[in-house]
């Protein structure tokens, strides 16, 4: 783990997998528990309950979208801490293009997350989904990172 590695460009591995742990808690959050949360909802009738109160369904979207961003910054701000203060990882050469780059990969797997929950008929399914489209992204995350 503290050797350069010469087919990294000099980096050892701890600071390459960083940014695949980030990855990988973004993508389990947007395609796994996103989906199966809204498809729950719908399963146990909590959707259909909220319709007969003034609060509009939109509002439970955006519930669960604020829940899963605050969850998804909150662990990647906790990797990212510990990765610098207890394991020596360089402070981010340009914060401001982390930040936008996390955010945007958030918005992406969200997006792709509540693409399942529109098309998954229940829980299991929306669970089964979200893992066949999270395991072969994570293969090519993978490939990714090695060619590199």
């Amino acid at each position: 783990m503290h050797q350069p590695q010469a087919g990294m460009g000099g980096l050892t591995l701890f600071p390459v997998y960083v940014p695949i742990l980030i990855c990988m808690a973004i993508a389990i959050l947007g395609l796994i528990s996103l989906p199966a949360a809204l498809v729950s909802y719908r399963d146990q009738g909590i959707l259909r309950r909220l319709s007969t109160t003034p609060v509009p369904p939109s509002w439970v979207l955006a519930g669960q979208l604020v829940i899963n961003f605050c969850i998804a910054m909150t662990s990647l701000l906790i990797v990212i801490v510990v990765s610098i203060v207890a394991f020596g990882l360089d402070v981010p050469k340009n914060p401001g293009a982390l930040v936008l780059s996390i955010v945007l990969s958030i918005a992406a797997l969200f997006a792709i997350g509540l693409s399942i929950a529109s098309a998954a008929r229940s829980g299991i399914a929306a669970r089964a989904i979200g893992a066949g489209v999270f395991y072969p992204l994570l293969f090519f995350l993978a490939c990714g990172c090695r060619e590199q």
